[in-house]
């Protein structure tokens, strides 16, 4: 199941795509929803984690694989952690301001991570003390 969520439809990326895999036979299952949709929107109103109660997430098989703003995989996945998922199967991906991408300059480290070089894939043990906190 992939789960996708924007703000509005403008910042829907690959609407098209997402379109065809929600149609096709694949048996793919394809959620979506926007915060801000405008009347013509057809499909769910509202932030991408009030989704999750809906996908259907075994926590003992499911892994889940989130990408986004910083803070909506903090509400993300403390929703998850709700649902009883462990946190080896909750993965993130961040993305930080990356210059050099050998560690030296520091500009995308995250605690005792540098982004560049040890991510930018992590579990979500690795992360949750740290997304959120400002400056860091």
């Amino acid at each position: 199941m992939l789960l996708v969520g924007a703000r509005d439809a403008s910042q829907l990326l690959y609407r098209d795509e997402l379109e065809r895999w929600r149609e096709g036979d694949d048996g793919l299952e394809v959620l979506l929803t926007l915060d801000r949709p405008d009347e013509a929107w057809p499909h769910r109103t509202g932030v991408v984690s009030a989704l999750l109660p809906e996908a259907g997430l075994d926590p003992k098989a499911s892994t889940v694989f989130m990408c986004g703003p910083e803070i909506m995989m903090r509400f993300a996945m403390r929703d998850l952690e709700a649902l009883g998922m462990p946190d080896e199967r909750l993965w993130l991906t961040v993305e930080r301001n990356m210059h050099c991408g050998v560690k030296l300059c520091g500009h995308c480290q995250l605690g005792p991570w540098f982004v560049c070089a040890d991510g930018p894939i992590f579990r979500w043990d690795e992360l949750r003390d740290l997304i959120g906190v400002e400056e860091l």
